[in-house]
């Protein structure tokens, strides 16, 4: 399901539909070893979970109670030990020229880093796949035009 953003009356692709056309084998496989059917349960039940973690996540780095789970609490803990300055958090960037667009999780000074920002990302899967990357990379190209240079 594509899905844009309006940006200044514009249509921009959201960099999650623009990756979503490389093929994950991987995705493929395990598709066909459970079926469409169950597949599709499996992966809107996660989309559930991990829209409701990225929810508490970004109330916490707001500085406001979130659920108690132990992603949350796990993400928290990390949060107080290593976060010195929130830049930003679940803000909308975009890509004027190559008109993408998309919401990174957070953009932070990390303590004992000089001030350039990191830029974080927040996944609930076990597994790091490979287009994670160009998610990053997409986002952290795109916070360039608005002036925002991150470290890592």
């Amino acid at each position: 399901m594509a899905r844009y953003y309006e940006i200044n009356g514009q249509l921009y692709t959201s960099v999650t539909t623009a990756l979503s056309v490389i093929r994950k084998p991987l995705l493929e496989t395990w598709r066909g070893d459970l079926g469409n059917e169950e597949a599709d349960r499996l992966r809107d039940e996660a989309a559930v979970l991990g829209r409701q973690i990225h929810a508490c996540c970004h109330e916490v780095v707001k500085g406001g109670l979130a659920y108690p789970h132990p992603l949350v609490e796990a993400f928290e803990e990390w949060f107080q030990a290593t976060v010195k300055e929130v830049i930003l958090a679940e803000t909308p960037t975009w890509h004027d020229l190559y008109r993408y667009a998309g919401t990174p999780d957070l953009v932070a000074v990390l303590k004992g880093d000089r001030a350039v920002p990191t830029m974080i990302d927040i996944k609930t899967t076990g597994a790091i796949w490979p287009d994670m990357g160009l998610q990053l990379a997409a986002y952290q190209e795109a916070l360039k035009t608005h002036g925002i240079k991150t470290k890592r």
